[in-house]
């Protein structure tokens, strides 16, 4: 069993440790603060009217979970209006290897995290809830202000 944010309220439900509840958990976990994820679908979709199998157009290897982390603002510019926060965002790959099910990364997926990274994005490989949520707070402390530091 897992504790993740309900998708609406946020408030901590437990669940299975299924490979479906973890990356939904993951999706939840970063909506309620304030990110953008959502799952990636990477197969075929089925044409009801021409009673055919449509291939998927998502890259072969794409994670089960894509994000843009919304960085805090650590400078602030003036502009005709005043002063305002630059923001940043990141980009983020997850793809989830559920611990228990024993999933191993694919060739296409080790591409797939190779080309996330070389463009500056974070490719994770996340086998427990629990791991992501870990990363996440080890992630985002290096944001946190520094005593003393001022923003400029």
């Amino acid at each position: 069993m897992i504790k993740m944010p309900a998708k609406t309220t946020g408030r901590l439900v437990k669940v299975p440790a299924t490979t479906n509840n973890i990356t939904r958990g993951v999706i939840n976990f970063l909506t309620v603060r304030g990110h953008y994820a959502f799952r990636v679908n990477t197969t075929g979709i089925w044409d009801p009217t021409k009673q055919i199998l449509r291939r998927s157009t998502t890259p072969a290897g794409a994670s089960d979970v894509v994000a843009c982390l919304k960085l805090p603002a650590p400078y602030m510019v003036k502009t005709a209006e005043g002063q305002k926060y630059l923001t940043a965002g990141l980009f983020l790959a997850v793809e989830i290897k559920n611990k228990f099910t024993r999933d191993k990364m694919r060739p296409e997926q080790e591409v797939f995290a190779a080309n996330v990274r070389a463009a500056g994005g974070i490719y994770l490989v996340v086998k427990r809830y629990e791991d992501f949520i870990a990363w996440y707070n080890e992630f985002f402390t290096q944001f946190t202000p520094k005593e003393g530091a001022r923003i400029l």
